[in-house]
Formats: C-alpha cells, structure tokens, sequence
C-alpha cells in the first residue's frame, strides 16, 4: 500500500474513484441541491485549474495501480472530500491518509489544523478520527452540515510515523521528493509567469463513463509490501554521550519582492558547532553552512560565468529547501547529510540533491571519499553489485558500468553533474552517488549503499580516520 500526492498525470483516476465512492455512499444523504453543488466542484476542468494553480492537496492510497482512497485538502487544512474503498476497511486508510496531510503540514509548515464540514451521517467517523467540535449544525444546500476540528500535532502523535525499510539503499527521486518541496514555493510562484503551462484539454466526460466501476469491491492484498525507503534523512543515526560539543540549529530564509525580475526564495537550515577550539569551531561552522547553501551559492549568490550565461538563457528562477540531519556525532568525528529540494532556470524541473559534510571536530579536517577510500575498479564493481542487488530497477543503476562509475568516484564526470557521497551513520559508511542527467531513464537524485568498516577493509586508506571510526557502527 503506497500513500502519496497525486500526480497531474493521476488526477482523472482519482476525481473518478472519489464520484464512485460518492454516489455509492453519499447519493443518498444528499439533498439534490447538494448533489449538484458537490459534482460541479468535482468536475475535472474545476479541479485541474485549482491543482495546477496550487489551491488543492490530493492525496491517494494505491495498492499497486489501483485508486483505493483519495483525500483533498485546501491549503488552509480544510478537508474538502475524503473517500475509501470499503474493501480496504481493515487498512485504516483515512487515518493513513490524515497521517500524509499532517506529515506534509509538518514539514512546510502550512497549517496546524485540520478542519471539515460533515453531515451527520459522518460526524461519529470524524469523531473516531480524533477530530472535535468545533461549531453547531448549520445550513448549507438544504443540508445540515457541522464543522469539526483537529491539531496536526494530535493527529501526528495518535498516528504511528512510517517504519524505514532496512535494505541498506537510500535513494532520492526529485519527482516524487519535490512534492514537498513545490508546495514551499507554490504560493509564491502563482504571480511570476516564467513560461507557458500546458493545460489539458476540456473533455466534458461524466466520471465513470468511459471507465465504469467495477461492482465488486478490490480485494485485500494477501501480503503487505515492503514500504519504500523515505531518504537518507530517515537513516538511523550514530550519536555518543558527551561528544563535548553542541549542536544548533541555523535558518536562513529570503523571498525576493513581486517587483524582482529574478525571482529568488529560500529556506535553508543547517547545524552551528560550540564547544570545540575557536578556530577549528569557526572553520567547521562556515563549512557546514557553506554545504546548506551550495545551491544558493553557486546559482545566485557567486556563479561562474559560464554559469551566468546558462542562467540568461533559462527562466529566471532560483530555489531551494534544504534539511539536514547529524548522521553521526561523537568526540572525533562528525557527519552531517543536507537534503536539497531545489530548483534552478525552470520551477517546473524539481530536483533532489544530497550532500554531506564529513569532519575531524579536534583537527576541523574535511574528508571526502577519495581521501578514505581507494575507489579502484574492484571498488566501483562492488559497488555497482551491491546496488544492482538492492534496486536493480534503477536507471542509474543499469546506465552506467563499474568503469565509468570508478571516474565519478574520482570527481570526473565529464559534462554529467555526477558527484561522489560519502558518509558515517549508525547502520554503517553511506556511499553513493547525486546525479542530475539529461538521460531521461536516469533522471536526478541521489543512490547511496551502507558498507561496514569490514567489508571496505581492503580498500580503506588514511588508518588514523578508519581508527577513529566507532565500532558500534559495524
């Protein structure tokens, strides 16, 4: 069972099962006043012109490619429809889906609450649900309707977060990824007009008439499967007690006004050091922050010429949402991942990056793969065995062979933007790689594998690094 935001692509199937699931169980409740009203709200070119405009949320649950459960929100939290496929009752899928909307909230900070207008027929769901009065019954199209209210914090807490999958691969896809971050600059992109939007067009079809609904209800998968991994940022992470340092955390946001003929926005946060040497605590603190703001940097603030001159020929656009998480932490060694959803010449094109900083906190010594690991072609073929075994669906993956990844450990990538990741976690040594590709069976993101210090033995250089290592990590 995979829950998500609904893709554009996606929008007909789910406004489809959402009027089945109407008509099926709320025909009846409705007076004929509300019917139209709801329907006319549901009908596609409606709802395509509030999606792309970024007025709605539409989340789904899909068991495979099959719509079982659909959830719209406005950006305010307001629940304007929900609906489930009965045959998925033991699934739970509302509470599974109210997780998604608040998770979201969470992570864009665009509403605390949710909210909805029932009927009567659905109060005692939405109660079950944890939702609480919040008026009385009013009149609305010749029906009784009652607003009910809920936290997003008490939704996140009475629902159970996601288990991350074990499979020792971390992968990130900036198509489905920067979902959240779209809905960061969403609002703000609606009034810059940096290229045509390509609209479907109008079809006049009634829902379920060219796909009927299939009277029997789907049936119950006979095997849960495995959920997909959610990032590197929900890797397990390595933190000692008494590293003797502290660790804060730094924003740094900026928007550009409407009257800006480059528009710029920005949410970065990024960990601050105290505790350690002055001079090492100020190296490894502008390093840190340096990482967080790498897409800033070299798209806006300091870009190359060539770089200019690309930007010239692009829509003038530069964004990024940065989050990080200290990976591992103790009185030697410190590592931190930042995970990038950015956006650069065209906010249609999301992206996905990571990076990380790998740091001695006594010495302020930057480590990179290169300098730990000797990436020779034994090297890269292992590698590529490993992720060929863990997803061999990739596309970067099957794209490229060990001799070519062996020059992308090395930092040559030719005109690829293809770089090396390297990094310490509680479940082992992270490596991998962040690509952006024009090959569209590759795409962007970033693939990483975790080794523990054994299996890398052979190929480890620079012992005092390796020693420092925990061995807990193995």
């Amino acid at each position: 069972m995979q829950i998500r935001i609904v893709k554009e692509t996606e929008l007909w199937n789910v406004l489809n099962f959402s009027a089945q699931m109407f008509w099926k169980q709320d025909l009846a409740r409705y007076t004929e006043e509300g019917k139209e009203a709801f329907l006319a709200f549901l009908k596609y070119e409606n709802q395509l012109e509030r999606y792309q405009t970024g007025k709605i949320l539409l989340f789904a649950a899909y068991e495979k490619e099959t719509v079982c459960g659909a959830l719209e929100l406005d950006t305010q939290g307001e629940v304007l429809f929900m609906y489930t496929d009965p045959g998925y009752q033991k699934e739970h899928l509302e509470a599974k889906l109210l997780q998604e909307a608040c998770r979201l909230a969470v992570t864009s900070n665009m509403y605390t609450h949710l909210t909805v207008k029932t009927i009567p027929e659905k109060e005692t769901l939405y109660r079950e649900l944890g939702f609480e009065e919040e008026g009385a019954f009013v009149p609305e199209y010749g029906m009784m309707k009652k607003t009910l209210r809920m936290s997003v914090q008490k939704c996140c807490q009475q629902n159970q977060a996601k288990k991350k999958s074990n499979t020792g691969l971390y992968i990130g896809i900036a198509v489905m990824a920067g979902i959240m971050f779209l809905v960061f600059i969403l609002g703000v992109l609606a009034f810059f007009v940096f290229g045509t939007v390509q609209r479907q067009k109008e079809t006049g079809r009634t829902y379920a008439q060219e796909i009927p609904f299939d009277e029997k209800m789907i049936p119950m998968p006979e095997e849960e499967p495995e959920e997909e991994n959610d990032g590197i940022l929900q890797a397990e992470a390595y933190i000692a007690v008494n590293a003797g340092y502290e660790i804060e955390e730094e924003n740094d946001a900026f928007e550009s006004d409407r009257s800006s003929a480059y528009f710029i926005s920005y949410n970065i946060n990024y960990p601050q050091l105290s505790g350690l040497s002055e001079k090492v605590e100020k190296e490894l603190n502008e390093k840190l922050k340096n990482c967080a703001r790498e897409t800033v940097i070299t798209y806006y603030e300091n870009p190359t010429e060539e770089m200019k001159e690309w930007m010239m020929q692009q829509e003038a656009v530069v964004a990024s949402q940065v989050n990080y998480k200290v990976t591992y932490q103790d009185e030697n060694l410190l590592c931190v991942a930042f995970e990038d959803y950015y956006s650069v010449g065209n906010y249609n094109n999301i992206r996905v990056g990571l990076r990380s900083v790998v740091a001695n906190v006594k010495s302020g010594e930057i480590y990179d793969l290169k300098d730990v690991i000797s990436t020779n072609h034994t090297f890269a073929n292992m590698w590529k065995e490993e992720a060929m075994d863990h997803y061999p669906e990739n596309g970067f993956v099957n794209v490229y062979d060990a001799k070519e990844l062996e020059h992308f450990f090395e930092g040559d990538s030719g005109e690829e933007r293809i770089s090396p990741i390297f990094m310490l976690t509680g479940e082992g040594i992270e490596i991998g790689f962040e690509y952006v590709t024009e090959d569209t069976s590759v795409g962007n993101g970033y693939l990483t594998i975790d080794f523990d210090k054994e299996e890398l033995k052979r190929f480890q250089k620079k012992p005092k690094f390796w020693k420092m290592v925990a061995e807990e990590i193995s």
